[in-house]
């Protein structure tokens, strides 16, 4: 099973609660966050950690103290406690830090805050398909249409784990509209022999899109808030 969270935050923090949060993380954590130069860059990374860590805790039934997080030679982050057989993926944009997870399948998730961008970065990360069937859509919010597009694209290469080094534009997408306006999603992808992989679109959480991918089709149906201060009791 897969399931999806979300927090909401802001960088409206005192300096000193922060502070003290950063230093109580191991030191590969505290390094990363401690690069980012923005107080609000700062925080998301924190609470996406705690995040996780809350999380996977709540699945062992242990501390969330615990949970050791390592990461591999694309930044992907992994669980490597040998009681943890799952996967996971972490997400933020604006105001939202996003965790999909899963005990037996692998996931990958993207949120994007939909600000009004030019157009051209379509040339750089869609397939001349895409950039058809975008331009081509009838009476679709073209903006929307596009963060549509690239949610999936992200989630997708996060679920196959190499990051950045995969071009975006070097497989594309196919949505089609179904009946009751349901979407199918389909990926080609002949750069890789995966098994089938699902796509699930999310639009709960105003001005922002999210997309999911796993190679199960038991996705959720809906997100998972979780309070701030849940996961720093």
């Amino acid at each position: 099973m897969v399931t999806l969270y979300a927090v909401k935050f802001s960088d409206e923090w005192p300096d000193e609660f922060l502070k003290s949060h950063i230093m109580n993380q191991p030191i590969s954590e505290r390094e990363k966050i401690l690069k980012y130069r923005q107080k609000k860059d700062r925080i998301q990374s924190l609470v996406g950690i705690m995040l996780i860590k809350y999380i996977i805790a709540e699945h062992l039934g242990v501390q969330p103290s615990l949970i050791v997080i390592n990461r591999d030679k694309y930044g992907r982050p992994y669980c490597s406690m040998t009681q943890w057989k799952g996967d996971f993926n972490l997400s933020h944009s604006g105001e939202w830090v996003i965790l999909s997870i899963s005990e037996k399948c692998k996931v990958g998730v993207d949120i994007e805050k939909m600000n009004n961008i030019s157009m051209e970065i379509t040339n750089y990360f869609l397939t001349e398909k895409e950039q058809r069937n975008l331009y081509n859509g009838k009476g679709n919010d073209l903006i929307k249409d596009f963060y549509k597009l690239w949610t999936l694209k992200e989630s997708y290469v996060k679920l196959i784990g190499l990051g950045l080094s995969y071009p975006l534009n070097s497989f594309e997408f196919e949505i089609k509209t179904k009946e009751e306006c349901q979407e199918l999603i389909k990926v080609h992808d002949y750069n890789n022999n995966l098994e089938a992989v699902y796509f699930k679109i999310y639009n709960d959480l105003e001005g922002y899109t999210l997309a999911l991918c796993s190679n199960t089709k038991k996705l959720p149906s809906k997100i998972e808030i979780i309070n701030l201060e849940t996961i720093f009791e």
